[in-house]
């Protein structure tokens, strides 16, 4: 296998807005470094923003990374991390009135994922000292006085609202703040699970097939590249947007602008997409009879 790294982006404008959305940013970040900001000086859904953001950022590097290096059906699972706390921040911040109130719920949902894994830890304590277990049943105490409290506080009369810290679905929470964000979640979810879930889907993407052979082609490709490089820089420039306004930052413009030529690139990769014809399959007389290959 030849692990020399290769850029598999074909749209060459893509990537410098793919970089141009990564240096604003830099320079958003910069400017909130040079407030001075102590993190108790900010109310809590800005600093709940800050970990999601932080999150964002290294969920968009990647990628970024994996799309330029030609693993565009890999994204898949980090295009909807991405837009999945995209909402979650979203959600948030959208109402004022309530947004340090669900900042507040969202931490505290911490003992209920604490909750999730005490069967997996007493099972592991069956063999432990006596000491082990006096102190796994004090935190054991601890995290179901925490999970009650927050079913109390949150009025949650039954646990299947614990699915989620909100006690919405993801997509409940992407209807409430936008027909477009919801619209969005749908098509991102169809399109990704043919990637992220043990599916059949998307088998033709990985094979090639002619006369005589099935060649499966675990390589770097195009394949999918582009669309999903599109939606990592659509999701990460809506963080820059929050961003520039919760911080109250002089960046509107320039986010305008690159808006704008994002938006110039997507035409251009429209227009390539519908002059191209639709491929003609390849057709074995039998598939039967085809040798099968690995190109790897």
């Amino acid at each position: 296998m030849n692990n020399k790294p290769k850029m598999c982006v074909e749209c060459l404008e893509l990537v410098e807005v793919g970089r141009a959305v990564g240096d604003l940013a830099r320079a958003l970040l910069q400017e909130i470094n040079n407030k001075n900001i102590k993190l108790f000086d900010l109310p809590a859904h800005k600093r709940i923003f800050l970990f999601i953001l932080t999150r964002a950022i290294k969920t968009f590097t990647a990628i970024e990374v994996l799309c330029l290096q030609g693993f565009g059906q890999d994204v898949a699972a980090l295009i909807r991390s991405l837009l999945e706390n995209l909402i979650t921040a979203q959600y948030i911040i959208f109402d004022e009135k309530t947004a340090d109130h669900m900042a507040k719920r969202f931490v505290e949902y911490k003992w209920v994922i604490f909750k999730r894994s005490l069967a997996e830890e007493e099972r592991g304590l069956r063999r432990s000292a006596d000491e082990e277990k006096v102190e796994f049943n004090e935190k054991k105490e601890l995290i179901l006085k925490h999970v009650e409290e927050f079913k109390k506080r949150y009025d949650i009369k039954s646990d299947r609202a614990l699915i989620t810290w909100s006690g919405k679905t993801v997509k409940d929470m992407a209807r409430q703040v936008s027909k477009e964000l919801y619209d969005e979640y749908e098509s991102t979810f169809r399109r990704c699970s043919r990637f992220s879930h043990p599916t059949i889907l998307g088998d033709k993407e990985y094979i090639v097939q002619d006369q005589r052979s099935l060649t499966f082609s675990p390589r770097p490709s195009a394949v999918g590249v582009d669309m999903n490089y599109q939606a990592g820089i659509r999701y990460f420039m809506a963080y820059l947007d929050l961003v520039n306004n919760l911080f109250k930052l002089q960046f509107a413009e320039d986010l305008s602008a690159l808006r704008k030529k994002f938006q110039d690139v997507q035409d251009l990769l429209n227009k390539k997409n519908s002059a191209v014809s639709p491929r003609e399959e390849s057709r074995a007389t039998n598939i039967r009879e085809v040798n099968i290959y690995f190109d790897y």
